[in-house]
């Protein structure tokens, strides 16, 4: 069967040039990374995938309404006579460094409130999923975005990310990803100062008690287990059954998960999408053959 190819509405957003000052440019040195397809491993035909762009979009607007709302505030003295005022001022250059599990939103939830409050970025995108980053840059460009506050650097080259840390012109950090290069990131900041946010990795065990619904406890877990194939911080990285109904919620789930069909986003009937890359599965199977 012939595989299926992606296409945009608009083919102008798509593109693989790095957005500096605002002017699209390419490498100075000419290298490029290959990216692979499907990027993200989400399923087109599940609401997921497709709903991650209203859930991008929200933070947009979101934040443009917190932004008529940056108020200060006014605090007692212990001196008569005298009033303390305190006021918001945007901290200066952002830098931005996302995973590429959620490709528009984590990009949006950290642009947006860069922007209502005054600040320019520099984005590091994933090298797995560049273009939906490049795509939501030449969307701000088009809503009237100056160039000079939103800067997109694509790559693969980990000193970029170091750049971002280090630089004493990035005032403040905002990274998710893993704990153990949030960690690394964080003491990196420390030498310029900078305010640094950390979304690191999740710990979410999935606990089902021997009065629990089963088949709601084991539609909960395939959501929690399954949704983008497992590739979220927010998956379920155990399952502790109540012995007394371990069995029963075994079956339950094993016939579920054996429904599930693996293939191409835009194939018909596909429920999994695939693992974002070779190392991916690499550790997959490394947790199964722990498990059995």
């Amino acid at each position: 069967m012939e595989s299926k190819k992606y296409s945009l509405r608009d083919p102008s957003l798509f593109n693989s040039q790095g957005l500096i000052g605002g002017n699209w440019k390419f490498a100075p040195l000419g290298k490029t990374f290959p990216v692979i397809e499907p990027s993200t491993g989400e399923v087109l035909q599940q609401s997921e995938a497709r709903g991650e762009i209203t859930y991008a979009a929200s933070f947009i607007a979101w934040f443009a309404e917190e932004a008529t709302r940056s108020y200060g505030d006014t605090i007692p003295s212990s001196y008569q006579n005298t009033t303390v005022l305190t006021f918001k001022e945007p901290v200066g250059v952002c830098g931005i460094i996302t995973p590429w599990n959620f490709p528009a939103a984590m990009i949006t939830r950290k642009i947006a409130p860069a922007f209502a409050a005054g600040c320019s970025v520099v984005i590091k995108p994933p090298s797995e999923t560049p273009f939906s980053c490049i795509a939501l840059a030449k969307l701000a460009l088009k809503a009237g975005i100056p160039g000079s506050c939103l800067h997109v650097v694509p790559t693969k080259d980990r000193e970029a990310s170091l750049q971002l840390a280090t630089h004493h012109k990035v005032k403040k950090l905002s990274f998710t990803g893993s704990t153990g290069v949030g960690k690394m990131l964080a003491r990196m900041a420390t030498d310029t100062m900078k305010r640094v946010s950390m979304e690191l990795g999740g710990n979410a065990p999935f606990i089902v008690f021997e009065d629990a619904n089963l088949d709601l406890a084991v539609a909960g877990a395939m959501v929690s287990k399954f949704r983008s194939s497992g590739q979220t911080c927010v998956c379920a990285n155990r399952l502790l059954i109540h012995t007394s109904i371990v069995e029963e919620f075994t079956a339950k789930l094993v016939a579920k998960v054996e429904a599930l069909k693996l293939g191409s986003g835009l194939e018909e009937g596909t429920s999994q999408g695939p693992l974002v890359n070779a190392s991916a599965v690499k550790k997959v199977d490394a947790h199964v053959k722990d498990a059995i």
